[in-house]
């Protein structure tokens, strides 16, 4: 038989826990109906309100960076974490060296902007282009703040392979609804240009990364930059390769098939940065839908 001590010890023990899972309820219900709470971490790492629901907060590399509160695609993880959960951001920063000539095509409100621009500062270069007004005037901002603005060329303009007029999603818009998800976006126009046009009288070097984060745009971005391509014998692509997307104006099978013939290997690279080939078929290629892929003349 157990003691009357023991049985008071069990007594104890069982009561601490009672109490510390009425705790842990209690805190996780105010965190999730309070948004004051809910703001508390974002505080703590020294996030700074601005109006129209834009914020300050920090990179983990205590970078700042301006983003929409409520935006639905990275706000939370910069808000939160300092980082975002992005598979293309991480491989991306891991094949950007110092040094190097980087193009960004799709930047967004700047983390691969920033934290690509703090490393290449002094030596290398980054040629930004974002096209929502809206979201560019908040990525001006960024650069400034992190005194960037030597290393990091902003251009306000989409990227396609010819000079005129398109429509893109305005996504400075969207947020998230209280179901969680995400509202319609809505059609606005923009101009847009060719990268071998835009970049013609700002950069004579050879072009060390293609950064293409605009799913369904990539083979009429490469399309444009066909003589960049040509002149950057050590050029690395990376992108957010989504057939189902893939705009109807380029042929892609064309286009892979003479990326090809200019000696490209295509890689698919997951969520840990590792790194597979792919066959060198366009068929192949084709079929890895929904993937990051990176192209280039270098071996894995």
């Amino acid at each position: 038989m157990e003691t009357g001590e023991n049985l008071s010890k069990k007594n104890n023990i069982v009561l601490v826990a009672i109490i510390v899972s009425c705790i842990l309820f209690v805190c996780v219900f105010f965190l999730e109906k309070s948004k004051y709470l809910f703001d508390i971490i974002p505080m703590f790492r020294g996030e700074v309100s601005l109006n129209n629901d834009m914020v300050i907060t920090t990179t983990n590399s205590k970078l700042p960076i301006i983003v929409k509160k409520n935006d639905p695609f990275m706000a939370n993880q910069l808000r939160f974490f300092g980082n975002i959960k992005s598979d293309f951001a991480k491989i991306s920063d891991f094949l950007c060296r110092n040094g190097d000539v980087v193009i960004e095509v799709g930047s967004y409100f700047g983390y691969n902007s920033i934290t690509l621009g703090n490393r290449l500062r002094g030596n290398g270069k980054l040629y930004a282009f974002e096209p929502n007004a809206h979201i560019f005037s908040f990525l001006k901002k960024s650069v400034m703040l992190n005194d960037l603005e030597n290393t990091v060329v902003l251009h306000n303009v989409a990227v396609s392979n010819k000079q005129g007029v398109c429509d893109i999603e305005d996504v400075f818009h969207l947020a998230k609804t209280k179901n969680g998800s995400v509202e319609q976006s809505r059609p606005i126009s923009v101009n847009c240009i060719a990268l071998d046009s835009a970049m013609e009288k700002i950069n004579k070097k050879p072009v060390d990364l293609l950064l293409i984060d605009v799913p369904g745009q990539e083979f009429q971005i490469i399309d444009g930059a066909s003589e960049i391509i040509k002149k950057s014998p050590n050029i690395t692509i990376i992108m957010m390769f989504s057939q189902q997307e893939s705009s109807q104006s380029v042929n892609v099978y064309s286009e892979i098939e003479n990326l090809i013939k200019q000696g490209f290997r295509f890689y698919w690279c997951d969520d840990k940065k590792k790194i597979y080939p792919l066959k060198a078929t366009p068929e192949d290629i084709i079929e890895k839908n929904k993937a990051i892929l990176i192209i280039s003349r270098k071996q894995f």
